[in-house]
């Protein structure tokens, strides 16, 4: 009896603790990983990316005119796009990537082992997935949306051993590509090295 209940009383232990986790890290609204985790595992991929002397590609995307689509279909309607969003860039991406939603309506994908050229062509692929499809509200009206994306990648020129002050250039030069491409008309991608 008592063996059953240790075993029992630590499934559930262990269950709670994931869940809490899961809490922790994951964006309520569209369940992708949130800001906290997302800079959690930019730092460790630069770690693992310093030791084993690889590269990976940041993008970061913001959607168009967000404001007013929250205005022309409400909070609600704006909470769909999102969801909707997260859903059609998870379809465009690798198991090994990682989707964050890093604020608003901004999101970031973290490309292992992508350099900037493959990471290009995914941010199109994601940037046309999302223009060309209306998104179907739950009033049954639908929205043309559309993205403007920034994309960076880990340069040779990084020193990575300052692992938050790279992470921070990295953000910095991935959100100056995106509001060049913003700048230059939106639903485009802006790259950087």
């Amino acid at each position: 009896r008592t063996i059953l209940k240790f075993i029992v009383g630590g499934n559930i232990e262990g269950q709670y603790h994931e869940v809490i986790y899961r809490l922790m890290t994951t964006d309520g609204l569209t369940q992708v990983h949130n800001k906290r985790y997302f800079d959690e595992m930019l730092e460790r991929e630069l770690s693992r990316a310093q030791r084993y002397g690889r590269t990976f590609s940041l993008i970061m995307f913001d959607i168009d005119h967000f404001k007013k689509i929250n205005d022309s279909a409400g909070h609600q309607g704006g909470d769909e796009v999102l969801q909707q969003i997260a859903l059609l860039i998870k379809a465009e991406l690798r198991l090994s990537d990682a989707l964050g939603r890093y604020g608003g309506e901004e999101f970031v994908v973290l490309l292992i082992d992508a350099g900037l050229p493959p990471a290009l062509v995914v941010a199109e692929r994601i940037r046309a997935s999302i223009a060309g499809q209306p998104i179907a509200l739950s009033d049954g009206t639908a929205l043309a949306v559309t993205v403007s994306i920034g994309v960076a990648e880990l340069s040779s020129a990084d020193r990575v051993d300052e692992i938050d002050k790279t992470a921070q250039q990295l953000v910095s030069r991935a959100d100056e590509a995106l509001y060049r491409a913003k700048e230059n008309g939106r639903n485009q991608v802006g790259g950087a090295p």
